[in-house]
Formats: structure tokens, C-alpha cells, sequence
């Protein structure tokens, strides 16, 4: 969506995640190549640094994460001068308590993360949402940040808890925008609740069974342990650029010509570089993700059918071609699975092409017409 690597439709491959940021095998002058240090040497620079929690470039943490019944709490300040992304706060639901926040005002859509993530990463996907006509809500799925896990561990219950959300919000219905591991809640949602459901989004989404490669031991320290995790943040805060190459590297299978383009291309979009460099804390599977992380991916292994078929809402799926996180086959087999569905392709994009694609700002400009039905 790990202990290093998420939906990760390119095999076995080492040192990649799910829409995050990672140390890579690829060739060239890339991260790896220049952070190549033992367990040990990151455990002794962790600790000398007092186990520091550093931040991406521009981006400060405003408040401590808040569990059920605790106060609310603000989201990233993408720089200084910028106000919150979003507060959110515990919506009791008559399926237990989720962290919630809403942003924007005009149509509802239900915004849900991938896997690892959090409100954050969803309040990261609702960026490209125009606050003017969109009121984007946000969740922490059951198992991340403020939701917890509390038994609501199977996809069907999850896609449950969406409609509680909603019942509590009082909002009869909504349009679905999902990513990655987000993508098996949204469409059963859409399945289980066609009345609810004005339009989905399904980018690069898990549609069908999915199971984890094996991870070596050198990514499985970078992803699933502290020391680990305060490196990726270090690298994003301190060389911003070889983090961009390494996720770029990690996301996509390009050639190392169409690699070095496409970091230039987003290093010279601010909101593009932004989106890469915020993404990665996001989507660590850190403490307070790890449980959500593992119930997603013992439910997406048990995956035999989400019932695509049944979906009756106007469905438009989005992939990059050359997707290394997602095998670009979950969305073509769903947009053939699901009556009517559009496919929206990016061709040689990543799974992050929605948000840095060349192309990407006419792809989120049908994505918006799409959830408002224009």
C-alpha cells in the first residue's frame, strides 16, 4: 500500500514502498548509492542525534498525534507561512470512533488513503481538490493515526465505517476519490452502499488479491524499525533531491533517461516536488500505522472478489503504464470489471502520476469534472 515495500506490483524487488519515498537498487547516482550505511551506523547516528524526528524540507508537525477522545489535532504546515492542511477530530460513529477532518466546501467526497497512510496522506490526495467546489473528507482508515483498529479489520467493515462516517456528518451521499490500498474499502463501499455514491475515483487501486514480496534485511531496517524511518526523514529534509530520484526510481519502471527527466520535471514544480518530499512521512508504517499496515495487507492476501461487477456508481479509474508499486493489471481488470467505467491511462507515469506526470494537472482536472459530474 510494509516492512519496506507496499503494493509493489514488479516483484520481489528490495527497498520500495507504497506511494512513499525509498532507498532503491536502481542504477546510477541514486540514494542508496549514497547513503549505503550498516544497521549499525544508523542506530549509532540515531542516537547520537538524540533520535530526532526530522521533518521534509518546508514541512513542521503542529501537534502530537491524538487517540479517541482526545483533543483535536492539526495537520502538516506545508511552510511557514501557510495555515494547516486541516484539523481533524474523533467522529463517534454508531461503528466506533474515527479521526476525521473536512476541508473545502461545495460537493462531499470521501477521501481514502492507501496503505500505509493516515488523514495526512489523504489530506496530501485532497490537494489537488479546489476547496471552492469540493468539501474533501478525510479519514484515518481503522488501524492508522487516530482510527483505531477496534475489530473493524476486514474490508467490508471498513467500507461500513465510510457510511457511518457519513450518518454521522449527515450527508446522504458522496463521491469516492481512492488510492492504492485504499482502493479495496472504496469499491466495496461503492458495492454495499450503491445509494450512497455519486461518483468514484479509483487511482492506481488495489482491485483484486494482492500479497507482499519478500523484503531483504537491509529494507526491512530502513522501513520498519525507528532509526530506520529518522534516516528517510533525514534524507527528504537534507537531500531533497536524491529523495525525489529514489522514490521516482522506487514508483516507476523507467529507464534511467526518463528517470533523470521526470526529477527534473518535478524539481521545477514546486507543488509537484512538495507533494514527494510531504508523501514519505505520510506513508511509513512508524508506530502508529503498523497495525493498520498489517491488517491491510492479511485482508488484501484474502481477497478472492470485491464484486466489481455489482458497482453501479459512474466509475473512472486512473494508472500510470509504467506503475511499479501497483501491477498496472489491477486497473485495467477493473475498469473491464466494473459496468461503464472510464480508464484514464498516463503513459510511462508512475504510481504517483495522478500527482507529478507531465500530464498530471489536465489528468486531476477530469478527475475533478468526474466527481462533480460535469
Amino acid at each position: 500500500m510494509d516492512v519496506g515495500a507496499g503494493v509493489d506490483g514488479g516483484g520481489p524487488r528490495n527497498l520500495r514502498r507504497v506511494h512513499g519515498s525509498t532507498l532503491t537498487p536502481s542504477p546510477g547516482r541514486n540514494i542508496r548509492h549514497r547513503t549505503r550505511m550498516s544497521a549499525a551506523a544508523i542506530l549509532r547516528r540515531y542516537e547520537r542525534d538524540g533520535g530526532c524526528s526530522c521533518s521534509p524540507v518546508r514541512a513542521t508537525s503542529v501537534t502530537t498525534r491524538n487517540r479517541p477522545g482526545s483533543a483535536t489535532r492539526r495537520g502538516p504546515i506545508v511552510n511557514a507561512t501557510r495555515a494547516p492542511e486541516y484539523t481533524s477530530s474523533i467522529a463517534e460513529t454508531s461503528l466506533g470512533p474515527v479521526e476525521y477532518a473536512v476541508v473545502g466546501t461545495g460537493a462531499p467526497v470521501v477521501v481514502l488513503h492507501g496503505s500505509p497512510g493516515g488523514i495526512d496522506a489523504a489530506a496530501l490526495m485532497a490537494r489537488m481538490l479546489p476547496r471552492d467546489r469540493i468539501s474533501a473528507i478525510l479519514l484515518s482508515r481503522p488501524g492508522y493515526l487516530g482510527t483505531d483498529l477496534a475489530g473493524r479489520t476486514t474490508i467490508d467493515e471498513q467500507a461500513d465505517l465510510v457510511a457511518a462516517l457519513l450518518d454521522h456528518l449527515g450527508i446522504e451521499r458522496a463521491g469516492v476519490y481512492t488510492w492504492s490500498g485504499g482502493g479495496p474499502a472504496g469499491y466495496r463501499f461503492a458495492v454495499r452502499h450503491p445509494g450512497r455514491v455519486t461518483a468514484l475515483v479509483a487511482n492506481a487501486a488495489v482491485s483484486r488479491a494482492y500479497e507482499l514480496p519478500h523484503q531483504d534485511l537491509p529494507t526491512r531496517l530502513l522501513f520498519t524499525t525507528a532509526p530506520g524511518q529518522w534516516l528517510m526523514r533525514l534524507l527528504a529534509a537534507h537531500q531533497p533531491q536524491q529523495f525525489v530520484q529514489g522514490t521516482l526510481s522506487s514508483e516507476g519502471d523507467l529507464g534511467p533517461e526518463e528517470l533523470t527527466a521526470r526529477v527534473e520535471q518535478v524539481f521545477a514544480d514546486p507543488d509537484a516536488r512538495q507533494f514527494v518530499l510531504d508523501l514519505g512521512p505520510a506513508s511509513m508504517p512508524d508506530k502508529v500505522r503498523r497495525a493498520g499496515f498489517r491488517n491491510d495487507l492479511d485482508r488484501f492476501a484474502e481477497i478472492t472478489s470485491l464484486e466489481l461487477g455489482r458497482i453501479t456508481a459512474p466509475t473512472l479509474v486512473v494508472q500510470g503504464t509504467a506503475d511499479a508499486d501497483l501491477p498496472p493489471a489491477h486497473s485495467t481488470f477493473a475498469a473491464a470489471a466494473v459496468p461503464g467505467a472510464e480508464l484514464l491511462t498516463l503513459d510511462r507515469g508512475t504510481h504517483l502520476a495522478l500527482y507529478i506526470h507531465p500530464d498530471a494537472a489536465a489528468a486531476q482536472a477530469r478527475v475533478v469534472d468526474f466527481l462533480l459530474r460535469r
